[in-house]
């Protein structure tokens, strides 16, 4: 990639040979861990990776999807093909391809869809994380929300603190709080508030200024939830008396988006209220809308 060595760039061989010891010179790899660790800035590597396909660099995570495009492709194959179609304009339909230089699936893309494929090029990390927010559903966070029940996490007040912090750590646990919170930017969602009551606890997004009722899960999996979340923030979570405020950030592809979470006794548990800060916002209410 002799383009690394001219300007703009001006790696020097001190610089780049590392990485051309561990990878390839035209391999993507170079390109992510060039990123990764800084050596290029993210947006100038991209273009010019995607400037040796003669094609665009998008940014799936913050850029428009259409719903529309999304029903062309099922879950299913965008996850295996790691594309991600982001709309139609005059009868294209433009995919985000980790490989957009790959013709046959490009060709395999038309037939399913039976429309022209413009493809443009993504990270992987950046598609991935982009069909797991764009893809979930309503009723897909529900039947995750379901398999709680099966789930042992009930916690008691006898339960020394590893051992909680081991039941956090259950993986499904973990997806559905992930894929709850991508549901609630994927709204456009300024707030979650998770609200226990005597059998369920009820998820509420704040929604342009409006609450609104959204989904509901068991209750007695709800400490589980709420310990999980304290872990994030890293709080105590033995203290449940008192109110208390943490924050954690949560990588949303090449991005990090910063929540601030506030913790309220209640007779029935405690009520968490998640809220989406920064400067990231007004970029992920842009998103589908």
């Amino acid at each position: 990639m002799e383009l690394l060595r001219q300007p703009p760039f001006f790696l020097g061989k001190d610089v780049l040979d590392p990485y051309l010891e561990e990878h390839e010179e035209s391999s993507l790899s170079l390109l992510e861990n060039l990123i990764e660790d800084k050596v290029l800035p993210k947006w100038d590597a991209c273009e010019l990776w995607s400037n040796c396909f003669g094609i665009a660099y998008v940014e799936p995570v913050t850029t428009l999807v259409s719903r529309e495009a999304l029903e062309l492709i099922p879950l299913e194959i965008a996850s295996k093909a790691h594309v991600l179609p982001l709309y139609i304009f005059d009868d294209v339909l433009t995919v985000a391809m980790v490989n957009p230089a790959d013709e046959e699936l490009r060709v395999k893309l038309e037939q399913i869809t039976q429309i022209r494929i413009s493809p443009v090029f993504s990270l992987p990390v950046e598609i991935n994380t982009a069909i797991s927010i764009h893809y979930q559903t309503e009723e897909g966070l529900m039947e995750s929300l379901k398999e709680l029940k099966s789930l042992d996490l009930d916690l008691s007040e006898e339960m020394t603190e590893e051992k909680i912090h081991e039941l956090t750590e259950n993986t499904s646990l973990i997806q559905i709080i992930n894929s709850l919170i991508y549901f609630a930017l994927r709204e456009r969602a300024s707030d979650i508030h998770i609200e226990p009551s005597e059998i369920v606890t009820m998820i509420r997004f704040r929604i342009d200024g409006i609450l609104r009722e959204m989904l509901s899960f068991p209750q007695k999996v709800h400490a589980a939830v709420s310990s999980r979340l304290k872990i994030l923030c890293n709080l105590n979570i033995a203290e449940l008396r008192f109110p208390k405020d943490g924050r954690f950030s949560l990588d949303v592809g090449t991005n990090r988006v910063d929540f601030r979470v506030s913790f309220m006794p209640t007779i029935h548990g405690e009520k968490v209220v998640i809220r989406v800060l920064g400067n990231k916002l007004k970029t992920f209410l842009s998103w589908i809308r």
